[in-house]
């Protein structure tokens, strides 16, 4: 259980840098291969290492851009322990809060197996995501 500091401070977090989204795995092809991936990209090092040290996960650098930015870092986290983490940093999202609901609604249909509502839930995920003006 995350303190209460720590899950507000990690949803401000997620609502201004991270991503809620379904993720391929690979190799996973007796399963379902799409799992849920939280993601931060940001350029501050100090940030990613926080994440680790806090949450745990996984990060790695980007690429480096062009015309002189600054590197970016990602950090990762995946499937239940994704799960989790929504479920504490829930009551503090404002612009994630319905990708979070999706993709913790998307964990229970795994859970049961429920293809249609997996499809329906992918399909919801991904124009949440989507970028540019709203339709």
């Amino acid at each position: 259980m995350l303190p209460v500091h720590v899950a507000a401070y990690a949803a401000g977090i997620l609502d201004g840098e991270g991503s809620v989204c379904l993720g391929r795995r690979y190799g996973l092809r007796d399963q379902h291969a799409w799992q849920l991936r939280i993601t931060v990209g940001n350029t501050s090092k100090a940030l990613t290492d926080w994440l680790l040290v806090t949450l745990g996960g996984n990060a790695r650098l980007g690429l480096p851009g062009t015309g002189g930015h600054k590197p970016v870092w990602y950090w990762e986290l995946w499937a239940i322990e994704a799960s989790r983490l929504l479920r504490a940093v829930l009551p503090y999202l404002v612009i994630k809060r319905r990708h979070a609901e999706v993709a913790l609604e998307y964990r229970e249909a795994v859970r049961n197996n429920d293809t249609g509502a997996m499809q329906a839930l992918e399909q919801e995920i991904t124009a949440l995501n989507r970028k540019g003006p709203p339709v």
